[in-house]
């Protein structure tokens, strides 16, 4: 049965311990299956500290407030590399009373934060669940979310969480594959535990990329083991949630390294991309790079449905510029210290 609440901001005279106090009866059924979800034993303080750091509303059925819900920003210092992201807004202290849950209420709070995140430039919401808490992760998934990587907040919490997300607009192409070939190359998005491959590839040819700090800065860093399996693992879980697609390229024949290429600042609406990429020393020169960036324009168009793609490139990287104009690309124009193509 469907019941339509009124869905406002959360006021200043909010009673916040009768919100403590639904919170932990929407989470009730949580603690009886021992899952010791912040919600099931949060103080008031926790609760006006939650709402602190976010926007939080309220639902209210004749008067009565009945559920909340908390939206929050990008959180740069976050320990989770997606909720980092600038386009990633993420839920928090989500609650229905529980007489009440199953009658929509909590689909209409979830709609106003998705919209008001909308209005302030998110592109993706996202949340954490409990691993174990298969029905909430089911019906997740049948409002649009897909699962895109684990956390762990132990011993906050005593559960491996599961990582969510959705895009906020609409994208004609939700799914598609992680990976294409071309005529050499196979190219996929990263997986935990190719941190490795990729750090032998940068420690190969940190010199030559670090001879471009506008378009590669993060190459100044000094390159680890530590860097590039976090790099590959945050990676893999922005390819799923459609933030970022970064892309790692292995020769076919003997599935050798040759460095990475990707679609960098989505946008779905157009949609557009940015493409990036850098090949390691031993494989420069055989002419892979405008392989890997014909065939990822192509899985763009032809795939993603991309109407536009741009490449940055530092205004002297003249292999990157002759890579760009084989590959079919056109000089757009200058910015400072790179060229736009």
């Amino acid at each position: 049965m469907k019941i339509a609440a009124a869905i406002r901001y959360l006021s200043q005279n909010d009673d916040l311990s009768v919100i403590t106090d639904l919170v932990h009866a929407a989470y009730a059924s949580r603690a009886k299956a021992d899952l010791k979800y912040w919600a099931t034993h949060q103080s008031i303080q926790d609760t006006a500290k939650r709402f602190s750091i976010g926007q939080g509303f309220i639902a209210e059925l004749d008067g009565r407030i009945v559920g909340t819900l908390t939206i929050r920003p990008p959180q740069a210092d976050s320990v989770v590399p997606l909720y980092r992201d600038p386009t990633v807004w993420t839920l928090v202290q989500f609650g229905v009373l529980p007489e009440l849950q199953g009658c929509s209420i909590g689909r209409q709070l979830h709609d106003a934060a998705l919209e008001y995140a909308k209005k302030h430039g998110g592109k993706v919401i996202a949340l954490d669940t409990a691993a174990p808490a298969t029905e909430l992760i089911e019906m997740y998934r049948k409002w649009g979310y897909s699962v895109v990587g684990e956390c762990d907040w132990r011993p906050k919490t005593n559960y491996l969480s599961i990582i969510m997300s959705r895009l906020i607009v609409n994208q004609p192409h939700r799914d598609f594959p992680d990976h294409f070939e071309t005529e050499r190359l196979l190219i996929r998005t990263p997986r935990n535990g190719d941190g490795e491959v990729v750090f032998n590839g940068v420690s190969e040819t940190i010199s030559e990329l670090r001879a471009w700090p506008a378009s590669l800065p993060w190459a100044m860093n000094e390159p680890s083991i530590e860097s590039s399996e976090a790099f590959c693992r945050a990676g893999h879980s922005a390819f799923l949630a459609h933030t970022d697609m970064p892309m790692l390229m292995f020769l076919k024949a003997n599935g050798n390294f040759v460095g990475t290429i990707g679609l960098h600042k989505p946008d779905w609406v157009t949609p557009k991309f940015e493409i990036g990429y850098w090949c390691r020393h031993s494989y420069q020169g055989q002419g892979l790079i405008t392989e890997a960036v014909k065939g990822i324009a192509q899985w763009s168009f032809s795939v993603l449905g991309a109407r536009q793609l741009t490449c940055l490139t530092d205004t002297e990287n003249t292999p990157s510029r002759r890579v760009l104009e084989k590959a079919g690309f056109s000089l757009e124009g200058n910015r400072t210290g790179q060229i736009a193509h």
